[in-house]
């Protein structure tokens, strides 16, 4: 019986590193997939034929191609998702409780989390200090402290002892005795090692599909004022498998209801964009009235040859491109200094918060941009002026001794 096209369901989990486990199936552990909140997806499953050249003894036989590799391709539209449960004093994070962790860690390559604290009554605007152990961060995570009731979420430039110095400064003395909340950060690495398993089911049962070794080609972020936050992800995987031909079919029962553990998607509003110089210490907040802003990674893993790995493919390596991402955004125009800070070559950094209660906040920290372009522009029938910057290796983050450290882009999740 035909099948509504939107009765679907797709879960996730991440393969890990080393030939022995890329593009393995893993049917068997179907309990540790995480259900992925998505809004459209669109399955590739390519069969590759080659052409089967021999001479023929009649002008018009044509021969039968052979059967050459199965790839497969993913385009996900999904949402910048926070995990739901906020990092308060006592909390353990865990990337693996959510299918928002799993692809970002695995796009990315790092993750770095723990429990949150409380708030020392001690702090000032431009330092937070916390009552138990500043080490339960490190410089180039974020906070998010509680000013005036609601979430300010701040990536962390130094740690001395309780003490948390933000890249920028909060809008006031953070409240006394609030929570101090932690961040599942997650950061780019050198060499991301690990890929993507992803099952695809219908209601039609004979219409479910495994996608294995799958890694980024392009990622995407829908920033629209008013707007749920949003991300477009297509993937390539380097085979796929019919349920019918998995160790652990799933296809006995009828297709069930997704287990969502990420938490709601977070409107573009109470938010902020946020354009500073890039500087050692907590700078004062300079919030941007942006009526469009693109952020664009030019993330993208190639495959690694080999007669001996998955159809043809060892596994998948990050070969970024420059500049590894670019921001443009376009604003009311107010003087020429952002024309004056291109040709000084001033670094400057942006933090984008989606949201601000706890739980339910994504910041996305591009520590150092160099401007590259300002143009005239219309901003919403206003005189205005759209600026394009390039993405570098953080250098205020303490130091550069660390991958998360240097990375040129975090999402943080608080």
């Amino acid at each position: 019986m035909p099948q509504l096209l939107n009765v679907q369901r797709m879960r996730v989990i991440e393969e890990a590193a080393g030939s022995a486990t890329f593009a393995v199936e893993q049917s068997a552990s179907i309990g540790s997939f995480q259900d992925v909140r998505y809004n459209t997806v669109e399955a590739t499953l390519n069969q590759e034929m080659l052409v089967d050249a021999h001479v023929n003894q009649t002008p018009y036989a044509q021969n039968l191609d052979i059967l050459g590799r199965r790839l497969c391709e993913l385009n996900i539209e999904t949402a910048l998702m926070p995990t739901g449960t906020a990092l308060a004093a006592g909390t353990a994070p865990a990337y693996t409780d959510h299918a928002l962790g799993y692809i970002l860690k695995a796009i990315l390559g790092g993750y770095e989390a723990d429990q949150g604290d409380v708030e020392a009554g001690t702090s000032t605007a431009s330092r937070l200090d916390v009552t138990t152990s500043g080490a339960r961060w490190e410089p180039g995570t974020a906070v998010g402290a509680v000013v005036g009731g609601v979430i300010e979420a701040r990536s962390i430039q130094a740690i001395s002892g309780q003490q948390l110095t933000p890249r920028v400064q909060f809008s006031a003395v953070p409240d006394a005795g609030q929570p101090a909340y932690n961040s599942h950060t997650f950061f780019m690495t050198d060499d991301p090692a690990t890929s993507l398993q992803f099952v695809l089911e219908t209601a039609d049962r004979d219409d479910i599909w495994w996608m294995l070794g799958t890694q980024l080609q392009s990622l995407s972020f829908d920033l629209t004022v008013a707007q749920l936050a949003g991300m477009t992800l297509n993937l390539a995987g380097a085979r796929y498998l019919n349920d019918t031909e998995v160790s652990n079919p799933i296809s006995g029962s009828a297709i069930a209801r997704a287990t969502l553990t990420d938490g709601d998607p977070v409107p573009f509003v109470d938010s902020y964009v946020q354009f500073v110089t890039a500087s050692a210490g907590a700078v004062a907040p300079v919030s941007l009235d942006t009526s469009a802003i693109t952020i664009s990674p030019a993330i993208a893993f190639e495959p690694i040859t080999s007669p001996d790995g998955v159809n043809g493919i060892r596994r998948y390596k990050m070969r970024p491109a420059k500049p590894i991402l670019t921001v443009e955004f376009t604003i009311p125009f107010e003087n020429i200094d952002f024309w004056t800070q291109r040709d000084a070559r001033t670094k400057k950094s942006m933090f984008i918060q989606v949201g601000n209660t706890a739980g339910n906040t994504a910041l996305i920290d591009i520590p150092n941009l160099q401007i590259q372009n300002v143009q005239r522009a219309d901003s919403e029938g206003l005189h205005g002026i759209t600026v394009t910057a390039q993405a570098l290796e953080d250098e205020w983050a303490t130091d550069q001794t660390t991958e998360l450290r240097r990375s040129p882009l975090r999402i943080h999740l608080l």
